[in-house]
């Protein structure tokens, strides 16, 4: 008897499980459609006062304006990605953009309704050929005011561009989710936090081309420090294997006080712990940072598996 009710409650939570994701997709779908009908019924209310939001188009081929409706009408889909760990990937994203799709056409649907278009005659316009007549007679406005000559069938083309802004601004909030860091066995998205920087260059300077006894002890300079910083890295990356969190706190302290001044250096490595609010399993990610300001380049050193134990000592202290 003990054996049959055990392996009913394994089948129960396993049963329980496997619901999750299914209700998380649901929710995220939900939340999805919820922010589109809000973005499409804001988008419609400018529309009437004359200011087309989709019809914002840059180099006259991006269209800017219904990327930014679609950022915004997908917007739930992202936030509720995040707030209930759901990855969206697979059908889930497909999914994503169908509906976003489908949305589209349903806003001119209902454009179409509210307008409820006849012909000269009085003969109530199908919504294909109402579609067709806006699509051929798409034109841009210039700056007086003057719009120039309808598009005919080339309206067609930026109609799929609009359509197409429309669906991919939608997800981009859930790709650059999907970048992030993720616990599988948790179904939670992880947090991550900027621990030190670690120095790795030398302060930079200018040097005259002729001086070349200046640019060799430079170059000697930097070579000195990128080694220093190499064997840094491998002894944080050491306690790191151990699960020595106060070893590694002991290491980083004394630069994480100078980390304005380090920030300057010519080359820096940057720890990044990236952990689980749920089992607090996570990564420390090391980074090599170069440059300044638009000439700042990254390059991802390496990932060490991180305990729960590490984890929790690090963020304790």
């Amino acid at each position: 008897m003990s054996t049959g009710e055990n392996n009913s409650d394994e089948s129960d939570s396993v049963a329980s499980l496997a619901t999750r994701p299914q209700q998380g997709n649901t929710l995220v779908i939900l939340a999805g459609l919820a922010t589109s009908a809000l973005a499409l019924l804001i988008a419609w209310l400018l529309n009437q006062t004359e200011f087309n939001v989709m019809g914002w188009y840059f180099w006259f081929i991006v269209p800017v304006g219904a990327v930014l409706v679609g950022l915004v009408a997908g917007s739930g889909y992202s936030l509720a990605s995040w707030q209930l760990g759901v990855k969206v990937t697979g059908l889930l994203l497909w999914s994503i953009i169908a509906l976003q799709i489908a949305c589209y056409f349903q806003a001119q649907y209902l454009e179409f309704r509210h307008l409820d278009p006849v012909w000269q005659d009085g003969t109530p316009i199908g919504f294909v050929e109402f579609f067709d007549y806006t699509t051929r007679t798409f034109a841009f406005e210039q700056k007086g005011g003057k719009q120039d000559q309808p598009m005919g069938v080339w309206g067609y083309a930026f109609r799929l561009l609009e359509v197409a802004g429309f669906a991919l601004g939608g997800l981009i909030g859930t790709l650059i989710l999907g970048s992030k860091p993720y616990c599988e066995s948790c179904g939670r998205y992880m947090k991550t936090r900027s621990l030190a920087l670690l120095p790795a260059g030398a302060v930079p300077r200018k040097i005259k081309k002729k001086d070349t006894e200046a640019q060799q002890e430079y170059e000697a300079e930097l070579n000195a420090k990128a080694a220093e910083a190499e064997k840094l890295l491998e002894e944080a990356v050491g306690y790191v294997r151990d699960g020595d969190s106060n070893a590694f706190r002991t290491l980083i302290d004394p630069h994480v006080a100078n980390r304005k001044e380090i920030g300057k250096l010519t080359t820096r490595l940057e720890l990044e712990l990236s952990h689980c609010p749920g089992c607090s399993e996570g990564h420390l990610k090391a980074k090599a940072l170069s440059g300044q300001g638009e000439q700042l380049t990254t390059q991802e050193l390496q990932t060490i598996e991180a305990t729960a134990d590490f984890v929790t000592g690090i963020l304790r202290q």
